[in-house]
């Protein structure tokens, strides 16, 4: 049936209404006033009935709704205040509501607002209370008194969409209120046409006539069902003293109020009920809810009606961006996905994800490449060339959370090796447990092997500078050699003449002798040749030496009893020469050079890190205009110097030597303020050596001696040096001839008194390995080893070797009388 007929049928019922109203008033006069009120009484109360239930329906659709929202069941699992603020305290306009709050089951509240921020009593209910409610209602109406008015609260469990028939326990509860204040009070009594007022239970509302006003009333009870107030409404429709007083007018009044009917019927049906049925057909044809806005306003059913169609309209629209979001979203991620993928695939560099202990979780096929691998399971035979240096690693990344270009040795499983630089970071789970690696690896082979050819080849360079500088300095020496001997040989019989140019030869091959001992020093690094010395009689020779002729002088300051030390008396020399001579160089108009050495127990703060015990402190201070802070970190650097045409090993010697002697070096340079040089070296626990007495170094008495050097010119010196002993000199050039010799003599019942071998023979056997042998000949054998090369570590430790005496070269036949003497003993005649 249309709305057409039916707006006919209704004005038929409306006329039909009309003239039983008219037979009604003809009844009325017959009626009693208490039959009158009782009718009007039961209109009122019904019509005060469906006022409050249609004004509570938008408080039970809020409570209702937004119970079984998913969302709001997240939240209660995982609260967060911005979303509770934006889809709850917002909501609240929108529903005819003040207060909205979300509880635990046990009545904790997990959030709470009011429509006007900060206004607003708290949770109505405390925790037990609402324990017992919700266990007791599945949807809850009562009133909570408050200062401002009844509060009208309206609740329903809070459970997941999927359970609409509330068969689960509840997650929490949702509470929703309004206060019904004056306004709404007034607003009420203005809807029944009286005067709607609140009295508390157990106060009786004022007195009325009867007779006058009909009075409604509703009880309003609290969480319990018990009453709490009483809500009445007083209509004075004035009608009994009408009756009584014109009844004339009856008649009139029934058609009036008939015709009256009939307008308001018509006028009722075409405002709020066929306006509002057109404008939901024209939303609902259209798909808009820009009609139902009117509708929504009014105060009938409809509104209600025409409010959720448009919210309908609404979150379908939302609904639809969403998809739409979701939709381009889902898109993204799959490009992105596709994207790294193939970057992850493609990459020219190895990525990988590993456990702590190195097995791999993902790789790509670049890291696979890198390290030989066709499969993941292939890589625990990767190892690190250098032992620890994966734990180094693990330690780095676990101090930091992240390493940058860490470089290693690989071996691979075919037994290749190969440098690879990583990258990587940690990955940690929620308590803050490392739970693996990621990183990228790339291949630096190539690299580290053009380093290493850029550094040989700065080497070379470096090595031919030098090589350059001795030349030039060993070409010096040997003129002065040359010239002098061609001079003493044309000296003639002026033996005055003679002794002065074979005195300058000599001066000249000290001079190479201290030259090739530097190199040979900084070069090889060898192990210094120890003897006790007293230093401070060293400190102040090399001072002599290094400053004669310039235009500083020293200042020394020894200790009274300072120690002596173990040192290698020519190593120790040159070093305390080369910074003396630094130290002038750095006061080219001339000045004092400080130098002082003191006793030094360690351990000391002011001290370098040296194991704890005795030492010796040498200090040498300059008062020059010190070294510039940029160049302080590289002074020890070998070829490192600002000196035009130095060498830049003269600081370099004297750090390697310091270091072989088991002390440290330091050097301190205030701007402007000069250059001070500390050493540390151990001090020894004999006294140091008295100089050689002029008998020490005389020649002893010798009667046969075995001589073993692959150069012949050597060989031919020494015996002409031995001839001074009266010696009979057996010669050869490598270890082998030196048994055989040795084997031959003593099988005739000869014997030698000294035994003296070049420690190192090219392409033959040396000193050493054939020492083993005359020991096994003659346990006694009394044997000197000798060489250029102090590197070796027989030079250092003859003894342990099974020598008894060392002499190394270039030496002066003064030094070799002296060691033979420690040998065979002093004053000992060893002629046959």
């Amino acid at each position: 049936m249309n709305i057409r007929t039916r707006f006919s049928l209704l004005l038929g019922g409306a006329v039909a209404l009309a003239l039983l109203t008219l037979a009604s008033l003809t009844a009325l006069r017959r009626n009693a006033t208490g039959e009158v009120l009782a009718r009007l009484t039961s209109e009122r109360d019904a019509l005060l009935a469906r006022i409050m239930e249609l004004r509570g329906l938008r408080l039970q659709q809020l409570a209702f709704d937004y119970s079984y929202w998913d969302d709001l069941v997240a939240y209660v699992a995982a609260p967060r205040v911005a979303w509770a603020d934006y889809n709850l305290r917002d909501s609240l306009k929108d529903f005819d509501a003040q207060f909205v709050w979300v509880l635990r089951r046990d009545g904790s509240v997990i959030y709470g607002a009011s429509r006007e921020p900060g206004v607003g009593p708290p949770c109505p209910l405390g925790p037990a209370e609402v324990a017992t409610l919700t266990s007791r209602l599945p949807f809850s109406h009562f009133f909570v008194p408050t200062p401002a008015g009844p509060l009208e609260v309206r609740g329903a469990p809070v459970q997941p969409s999927a359970d609409s028939a509330r068969q689960t326990t509840p997650l929490a509860w949702l509470f929703v209120a309004r206060t019904w204040d004056p306004a709404y009070l007034a607003s009420l009594g203005k809807l029944v046409e009286g005067h709607a007022a609140i009295s508390s239970r157990g106060v009786a509302p004022p007195q009325v006539d009867r007779g006058r006003v009909v009075r409604v009333q509703r009880t309003l009870r609290d969480w319990q069902g018990r009453p709490l107030y009483e809500l009445t409404v007083d209509h004075p429709p004035q009608l009994l003293p009408q009756l009584e007083s014109d009844r004339a007018l009856e008649a009139a009044i029934a058609v009036g109020w008939g015709l009256a009917t009939l307008a308001a019927l018509s006028f009722m049906l075409r405002r709020w009920v066929l306006q509002p049925l057109r404008a939901l057909e024209t939303s609902l044809t259209t798909g808009s809810p820009a009609d139902l806005a009117p509708v929504a306003a009014q105060r009938t059913e409809f509104g209600p009606l025409a409010s959720r169609v448009a919210d309908s309209f609404r979150e379908r629209e939302q609904l639809q961006r969403e998809i739409a979001e979701r939709r381009r979203i889902e898109a993204e991620l799959r490009t992105s996905e596709q994207r790294y993928r193939t970057l992850f695939e493609q990459a020219i560099v190895g990525i990988y994800r590993a456990t702590p202990e190195g097995r791999l979780l993902a790789a790509n096929p670049a890291f696979l490449r890198l390290f030989g691998c066709a499969r993941p399971e292939e890589f625990s035979a990767v190892a690190y060339v250098e032992p620890g240096r994966r734990s180094a690693f693990l330690r780095t990344l676990t101090a930091h959370g992240i390493v940058a270009d860490f470089e290693s040795e690989v071996r691979l499983p075919d037994g290749s090796t190969r440098w690879i630089s990583e990258s990587a970071r940690t990955a940690t789970a929620e308590a803050g447990r490392l739970t693996h690696i990621e990183g990228f690896a790339i291949d630096i082979t190539p690299r580290r092997q053009l380093e290493s050819e850029m550094q040989r080849a700065s080497k070379l360079e470096s090595v031919g500078v030098l090589a350059g500088g001795i030349a030039h300095d060993f070409n010096n020496l040997l003129s002065v050699i040359l010239g002098n001997l061609a001079l003493a040989g044309q000296a003639g019989e002026d033996p005055a003449r003679m002794r002065d140019f074979a005195r300058r030869a000599d001066t000249a091959a000290q001079r190479a002798r201290d030259l090739t001992q530097q190199l040979l020093t900084f070069a090889r690094g060898g192990d210094p040749v120890r003897t006790t010395i007293d230093l401070g009689a060293l400190l102040r020779e090399s001072a002599d030496f290094a400053l004669h002729g310039s235009t500083c002088r020293a200042e020394l300051v020894l200790a009274a009893d300072l120690w002596p030390v173990d040192a290698d008396r020519g190593q120790l020399g040159q070093t305390l020469h080369n910074l003396c001579l630094n130290a002038a160089q750095a006061m080219p108009r001339g000045g004092i050079i400080h130098l002082s050495a003191a006793n030094r127990p360690l351990p000391d703060p002011a001290a370098p890190a040296l194991p704890p015990g005795r030492y010796v402190s040498v200090t040498v201070t300059d008062h020059g205009p010190g070294i510039p802070p940029a160049h302080l970190p590289r002074i020890f650097d070998p070829y490192f110097t600002t000196k035009t045409g130095g060498s830049g090993l003269g600081l370099a010697v004297a750090y390697s030597v310091i270091r072989k002697h088991g002390g440290a070096i330091t050097v301190e340079s205030p701007a402007g303020r000069g250059a001070t040089f500390r050493l540390w070296l151990p001090a020894a626990n004999a006294p140091a050596a008295t100089p050689a007495s002029d008998e020490a170094t005389a020649p002893p008495r010798l009667s046969r001696a075995l001589l073993m050097d692959d150069d012949p010119l050597v060989l031919a010196t020494l015996e002409a040096t031995l001839a001074f002993t009266g010696a009979q000199c057996d010669a050869t050039q490598d270890g082998a001839g030196a048994i055989e010799r040795f084997r031959a003599t003593h099988a005739a019942g000869g014997r030698y008194d000294i035994v003296i071998m070049d420690l190192t023979v090219p392409g033959g056997m040396g000193g050493r390995e054939a020492l083993q042998q005359l020991l096994l000949i003659d346990p006694e054998v009394r044997a000197i080893v000798s060489s250029g090369y102090s590197h070796d570590p027989v030079m250092a430790n003859f003894r342990a070797h099974g020598f008894h005496g060392v002499l190394p070269k270039p030496y002066t036949p003064g030094e070799l009388f002296a060691v033979l003497r420690s040998v065979l003993g002093p004053a000992q005649d060893r002629r046959a």
